[in-house]
């Protein structure tokens, strides 16, 4: 199953569970749909995140959210790149490193990752120094996610204090029509569903989508750590099978991952 429909997914059962509850514990439907209480969690929490983070940071967070299509940087499965490597290992023991330039071209819609790094590989540079430029990169990546993360881990912590900020509103809706009793129930709806709301987008919107946004980036990072190995291995001229060899790893820990994300 796919990353997208895993979070639709997600989402229904979620909604699913809450609305299935109130029905069974014998509530109307209606009384879940507050569109004050809605305004209050997510508007709240939106303008604290603006507060506290800038444009760029929650910029972000949008295009992580649409995930690896949105900015792919590596499509290729670990196996499939380390068969690309041993052939390309061959390629550089036989004719040097210039022998790889041309998979860079074919590889670079696939993975712009490991077309830097066999860009690196065949304009001659030392290990080292490819060692150096990819682990910058690695870093940079690990920044930028590390940054969505604390916005939507933030955006969770914000959301049910803004339900509460919402319920107390609701009580005092409460108090000023508490000699129409009329009128009373609205205010106790809004009191209560706010802090649903709050709770409900914290725990199953927003802190989810930290952990699935953290768990790719590890997966992207070993990723960079193949590619790094293997790059390096290609400067050094290492057999191809001492290559395979010491790739091998990486594939074993992708199976035990299930699948590495």
């Amino acid at each position: 199953m796919s990353r997208p429909v895993t979070i639709v997914v997600g989402f229904l059962l979620a909604v699913l569970a809450l609305v299935g509850t109130h029905m069974l514990d014998g509530g109307e439907l209606s009384v879940l749909f507050q569109p004050s209480a809605a305004l209050m969690v997510v508007g709240g929490t939106m303008a604290a995140l603006a507060v506290q983070y800038s444009w760029t940071a929650l910029r972000g967070v949008f295009v992580d959210l649409r995930g690896p299509s949105a900015s792919p940087s590596h499509r290729m499965s670990r196996e499939e790149t380390i068969r690309l490597f041993v052939a390309m290992a061959g390629a550089v023991h036989r004719r040097g490193p210039q022998a790889v330039l041309g998979v860079a071209a074919d590889v670079a819609s696939e993975s712009s990752l490991l077309y830097n790094a066999v860009e690196l590989v065949g304009r001659g540079s030392t290990s080292e120094d490819i060692r150096t430029n990819l682990e910058l990169n690695a870093e940079r990546m690990d920044r930028r996610a590390a940054t969505t993360v604390e916005v939507l881990r933030a955006g969770g912590g914000f959301a049910p204090t803004m339900g509460v900020l919402g319920a107390v509103f609701g009580l005092v809706r409460i108090m000023s029509v508490v000699d129409n009793p009329s009128e009373l129930g609205s205010g106790i709806a809004l009191a209560f569903v706010a802090t649903i709301y709050g709770l409900g987008l914290a725990n199953f919107v927003l802190l989810p989508l930290a952990g699935r946004i953290e768990t790719r980036l590890r997966g992207q990072l070993d990723d960079m750590e193949l590619i790094i190995e293997g790059a390096c291995a290609l400067a050094r001229r290492d057999e191809p099978k001492l290559v395979e060899r010491k790739l091998a790893s990486f594939a074993r820990e992708q199976g035990k991952r299930g699948g590495g994300q």
